[in-house]
């Protein structure tokens, strides 16, 4: 017996493979025969799985191990925390998005995390190290925002606009996952970017006794 079944998440169809078998085994109960629902659907749904599976472990290594270098390139757990916020924040707004919209994660999606955290921790790492090098050379924090905004931020502007424009041509695709892909990943770039300029400048200014120029200040005074 074949029965056709609509596209949909890997989820959704182990739950009618295991409704058909139940069925059946209802049906044939006593008869001595045994039946197995197998087929492409099973085995494409299990490939998916596992793959979204895979992706999901993947994207944590990548979690830490950026995060890591972050520590490790700043050399301060301070600056670490708000660069997994300038990060992770985008991450988590479009995933978010995701879960609004109903939209599954399959082959296509569950990349969308682990490919934008490689991309916009880089314009991070510029922001902050500017801001930190004002800081650090005398400027206040307001300044030292500034001096970062204008042009580590017109760098990641131009950035943001170019990967988001080219991601977007993938919207034209008529394979879904691929179109949602796209999207997804146009949308996390720009989000990233208005972390980096309007959310990382926020928590500096809002937590001035970890973050501001200040704590630079009393550094240069305690080495001199």
């Amino acid at each position: 017996m074949s029965v056709k079944l609509a596209s949909a998440s890997s989820d959704l169809v182990f739950e009618e493979i295991d409704r058909a078998e139940r069925t059946a085994a209802e049906v044939f109960a006593g008869s001595g025969i045994t039946t197995v629902a197998t087929g492409s659907g099973r085995i494409f749904s299990a490939l998916d799985h596992y793959l979204v599976m895979s992706q999901l472990s993947s994207f944590a290594t990548a979690f830490l191990t950026v995060f890591a270098v972050i520590f490790v390139v700043f050399r301060s757990v301070r600056f670490g925390i708000l660069g997994i916020v300038a990060n992770a924040l985008p991450v988590a707004a479009v995933l978010g998005l995701m879960g609004w919209m109903g939209i599954s994660l399959n082959v296509a999606t569950v990349m969308v995390a682990s490919v934008a955290l490689g991309i916009v921790d880089d314009d991070t790492i510029h922001f902050v190290a500017r801001f930190r090098r004002e800081a650090a050379a005398g400027a206040s924090s307001a300044e030292a925002i500034e001096i970062a905004t204008a042009h580590e931020g017109r760098a990641s502007l131009t950035t943001a606009a170019v990967n988001s424009l080219a991601y977007s041509v993938m919207l034209t695709s008529s394979y879904r996952p691929t179109a949602w892909f796209g999207g997804l990943l146009a949308l996390t770039m720009t989000v990233a970017f208005l972390a980096e300029v309007f959310v990382v400048p926020a928590v500096i200014m809002l937590m001035p006794r970890i973050f501001g120029a200040d704590r630079f200040s009393s550094a240069r005074a305690t080495a001199a």
